[in-house]
This record gives structure tokens, C-alpha cells and sequence, in this order.
């Protein structure tokens, strides 16, 4: 059986990373919806900068079912937030076993 994991982390403009929590899953159902509840928090969180990408696209069904359904054949998800002093929040899903650099070079969603 796959399993599924889920992640935040901010990468900081003087070059830190911090891992801000992460979540493991059989179901890439429900590491989508964890990356999709982190995403709604972020964006409260953040405000302003984030107004009209993350809301959007926690709007849209047909967009999770797309994104539920790429990652049950393998592909990551990130979604990208950048807030006013150009910290980057990067939310990610993604099948055990596929490599962080698998991740980077996935431009699959965009916020």
C-alpha cells in the first residue's frame, strides 16, 4: 500500500529553512485535504499577500480532485505562498519515496 506524506516549510530570504509540521498517510485523499487545511491557515495567517491565489484554489473541487488523483499516480504537489518580507512557504504532497528534488522541480500548482 502507498503511503502519502505532507509537509510546510517557509524558506526564509537569508537562506534558513524552517520545517513548520508534517503529516503521514495511506490515503492521498487525506494528504491533500492536510495540505489544503495548512494552505487556509497559512493564508489567514499571512493575509494580504495571499487574497486571491490559496483561496481560490481551495475553491475549486474539480482542482482537488485533479490534485487527489496526480498524486495517487505519483506526482507531487507544491503550492508556493510568499508573504511580504519574501519568506516562502512551500506546501507539499507528495508518495513516500519520491525525492525532495522530485518535488523542486514541480511547478504543479502556484500560488
Amino acid at each position: 500500500m502507498a503511503r502519502y506524506w505532507a509537509e510546510v516549510t517557509v524558506r526564509c530570504p537569508d537562506g534558513a529553512t524552517i520545517r513548520l509540521g508534517g503529516w503521514a498517510s495511506s490515503s492521498p485523499r487525506r494528504a491533500v485535504g492536510w495540505m489544503r487545511t495548512r494552505a487556509r491557515q497559512v493564508a489567514q495567517q499571512l493575509g494580504a499577500p495571499c487574497d486571491g491565489g490559496v483561496p481560490a484554489w481551495l475553491g475549486e473541487r474539480v482542482e482537488f480532485a485533479a490534485a487527489v488523483g496526480a498524486l495517487e499516480c505519483g506526482s507531487p504537489l507544491r503550492l508556493t505562498v510568499v508573504d511580504a518580507e519574501g519568506c516562502a512557504y512551500d506546501l507539499v504532497a507528495r508518495r513516500e519515496g519520491v525525492s525532495w528534488a522530485d518535488v523542486r522541480g514541480s511547478a504543479w500548482l502556484a500560488a
